[in-house]
């Protein structure tokens, strides 16, 4: 499946899920690779420029269940 910023997943099945999303950023990562953890995510900012002439960025989720009972939302609000 594959959603943008505020997107919702109507009629999701029950089970296991992990949240994986990518972005670009135009400002050069402080360190040629970095990767933390941040609120349960794994964050990495390639050191070098895409073919867009941007940083790639992602951001990884552990997995997760999802019962198909009741709704499940996870947000990824802080700044670095």
């Amino acid at each position: 499946m594959v959603a943008g910023i505020g997107d919702e997943f109507v009629e999701t099945k029950a089970g296991w899920y992990a949240v994986h999303f990518l972005w670009s950023i135009t400002d050069k990562p402080n360190h040629p690779m970095t990767t933390f953890k941040e609120d349960g995510w794994f964050i990495q900012y390639a050191g070098r420029k895409d073919s867009t002439g941007k940083f790639e960025t992602m951001a990884q989720g552990k997995p997760f269940y999802y019962s198909g009972k009741e709704d499940a939302a996870i947000n990824f609000e802080k700044k670095h």
